[in-house]
């Protein structure tokens, strides 16, 4: 089964982007909130797990092997079928002084030797991009073993971003289904998953808009407005800070987060 986005999406989207900077979540700046977030959920649903295997499915120019090998000391591995996601993925955890594999491989088609071999499992924004969730992630359970821990991370199209996401570029909003918690925790559990937590998490980050500056109309226009809407969610930040805690919801929180437990 084929992402809706296809390889050749992916493959120009990789290759004219740079590496990305490195996630350092003992910085607790505003900057930084969003990684912060991610940081607290990952140490609550991570403790106790000791040394262990990771893989991230969809690894292109990935961020996250590097913080997961720091940060709880995990083996990490890659895999991803986009040649130069891959590259820039090797880059990113060379550049860290991590080491690590990262596999070029359809993490869809049956890959025997890498079945039941790791501990933990993760996908930042993949799962979104296949028309049968459960099918896609019933692909990434057959890497894990017994009792291994599956943390899927989508963006959250149900609410306002999805929105606005379909308002400004309607082709990126496209290559994506649209799901909310209760429907990602169904297919989880389909695809033979028990769900730990799942939640929207961050309260406001306007800044995962995306446009598309080629196929764009108004591209200039619209990038002002998300900018100005970027400017909201550093509000809500500071309020979130200092002020008084906001709330995680389906209407204004970007991400959707899901633990669950191969059975």
């Amino acid at each position: 089964m084929a992402d809706k986005a296809g390889k050749e999406y992916w493959q120009n989207l990789w290759q004219g982007s740079t590496l990305p900077a490195r996630v350092l979540p003992e910085r607790d700046t505003l900057r930084n909130h969003s990684h912060h977030e991610f940081h607290k959920f990952f140490q609550a649903t991570l403790a106790g797990i000791g040394r262990a295997r990771l893989i991230e499915f969809g690894c292109a120019r990935s961020l996250w092997l590097p913080y997961f090998a720091r940060e709880f000391g995990f083996d990490v591995t890659g895999i991803d079928y986009s040649e130069e996601g891959c590259r820039k993925a090797r880059a990113v955890l060379e550049r860290d002084g991590i080491p690590g594999e990262v596999f070029r491989a359809d993490f869809m088609e049956p890959l025997l030797s890498a079945h039941g071999s790791f501990d933990v499992g993760v996908s930042f924004g993949v799962v979104e991009h296949f028309h049968d969730t459960a099918e896609c992630l019933s692909a990434f359970r057959r890497f894990l073993g017994p009792q291994g821990l599956l943390i899927t991370m989508i963006p959250n199209l149900a609410g306002t971003v999805g929105w606005l996401q379909r308002h400004l570029d309607r082709r990126i909003y496209d290559i994506h289904v649209v799901l909310d918690d209760r429907q990602l925790t169904d297919a989880h559990r389909r695809a033979g998953f028990e769900v730990v937590d799942c939640r929207y998490i961050v309260c406001s980050n306007f800044g995962v808009l995306t446009l598309n500056r080629r196929s764009n109309r108004f591209f200039h226009l619209k990038q002002l407005f998300r900018t100005a809407m970027m400017g909201a969610s550093v509000a809500s930040w500071v309020v979130d800070r200092h002020i008084l805690p906001l709330p995680a919801t389906r209407l204004l929180s970007p991400y959707i987060i899901c633990a669950a437990r191969n059975r």
